[in-house]
């Protein structure tokens, strides 16, 4: 792995013994001790569960790698976001009218509205418009079987992501933008990743590229 990256990955399996592999968000390890953090969003099972007290633990676990993703950008550190299905856990507490709603949604951990421009869609065909961005010779070299897309560019503040590709007039499948010191590269679901590609391509952002804006508070 190039300079030493320290590279963690939630819910998204990687073969490189060197990575540290999590299932949950909620793992005790802390995301700003790394200088690459993958995240493909977890879903929450399609039932309609009534329960106040996951619902709460989904919450926290949002809010707090919310915070530990905004010292990640302060230091240089690069996310890589995986696209997948949305997914919003909801939880109504009390009768139709008296009642309180309760909702969480599985891109929080990035901010409450991104998940309004993501929708689920199945594919493999992908149009690249720009040759030069190092995740686009990843994908070209690894298996693509995109699960979600971005319809447009999310909402403040994530409305500087520049798409790099795309499955579709006004979609982006992958996108990059500078945060704080570090970056958001948001990358399509992949069957099969081409991991020395994705590393060195990291190693690009983490050490030879500088974020100007800090965009999550």
């Amino acid at each position: 792995m190039g300079k030493n990256l320290r590279v963690i990955s939630i819910n998204f399996p990687f073969q490189s013994p060197e990575v540290v592999q999590e299932r949950t968000l909620s793992t005790d390890r802390a995301l700003f001790d790394f200088d690459v953090v993958v995240i493909r969003p977890p879903t929450f099972g399609g039932s309609p569960i009534q329960n106040l007290s996951v619902f709460q633990m989904l919450d926290a676990t949002m809010n707090s790698k919310k915070g530990e993703l905004q010292r990640l950008f302060a230091q240089g550190g690069v996310l890589v976001v995986l696209l997948d299905v949305p997914d919003t856990y909801r939880v109504s507490t009390g009768g139709y009218l008296s009642g309180s709603a309760y909702t969480v949604n599985n891109y929080e951990f990035l901010h409450y509205n991104f998940i309004n421009c993501v929708r689920s869609g199945m594919g493999q065909q992908i149009t690249y418009s720009d040759a030069t961005e190092p995740f686009v010779t990843v994908l070209r070299k690894s298996t693509v079987t995109w699960t979600a897309y971005l319809a447009s560019i999310p909402d403040h503040p994530f409305n500087d992501l520049k798409f790099f590709a795309g499955v579709g007039a006004g979609t982006g499948v992958a996108g990059k933008m500078p945060c704080g010191e570090g970056h958001v590269i948001v990358l399509p679901n992949l069957k099969q990743l081409d991991e020395q590609a994705f590393f060195e391509a990291c190693t690009e952002y983490r050490y030879k590229r500088q974020g100007s804006i800090l965009l999550i508070g």
